[in-house]
């Protein structure tokens, strides 16, 4: 229970710093994004942090994004950092990420 409790508290922490990246620290995200490299492995991982997006599509594979061509800019931005690769683990460790970040 502890555990679940602090996992939860640390994805709403990573929706917090996702959404203050966005606002008012895009060199943060462009620098990270310059390490970012890979692809979209389309596991639907990210689109679970904290609660389930309703617009993920899990009735195929690999998941599918309803409104992918309009998604909300945190979900463009995904993965901000290692950070987020952190958080994603949280909700399913066994998914892999196409995403990986140079150092």
């Amino acid at each position: 229970m502890k555990k679940k409790i602090i996992n939860m508290f640390l994805l709403a922490m990573g929706k917090l710093r996702r959404f203050y990246y966005h606002k008012f620290s895009k060199a943060h995200i462009l620098h990270n994004h310059k390490r970012r490299e890979g692809d979209c492995a389309r596991c639907g991982t990210c689109c679970k942090l904290l609660f389930k997006c309703p617009f993920l599509d899990e009735s195929q594979t690999p998941s599918l994004c309803k409104i992918h061509n309009s998604r909300p800019m945190n979900c463009r931005i995904f993965p901000v950092d290692e950070l987020d690769m952190r958080d994603r683990d949280i909700v399913n460790k066994d998914a892999k990420c196409g995403y990986t970040f140079k150092k």
